[in-house]
């Protein structure tokens, strides 16, 4: 897929200048997590991760390999709803 090689890409730019990540996360939190893990530089990857939407694993690997996570309203609705 084409998208995936241009992130790649930017994510070159990202570590080359030392920049932060800010990413609106939909329905692709493996696809991120397997594109951030097979880059070279992955050491060096921090920033936000927003709109997430994936998994408790999966928020928690994003966590680990250095961002933040954020999670909109009606996500949290919904978890809310889950627990009452």
């Amino acid at each position: 897929m084409h998208h995936f090689r241009y992130f790649s890409r930017q994510l070159d730019l990202v570590t080359l200048h030392g920049l932060p990540l800010f990413l609106h996360l939909r329905d692709a939190a493996k696809d991120l997590i397997q594109i951030l893990g097979d880059h070279p530089e992955k050491d060096k990857f921090k920033g936000v991760v927003h709109s997430y939407d994936g998994s408790e694993e999966d928020a928690k690997i994003l966590i680990e390999m250095g961002f933040y996570i954020g999670i909109n309203g009606w996500y949290e609705c919904k978890l809310s709803a889950h627990y009452w």
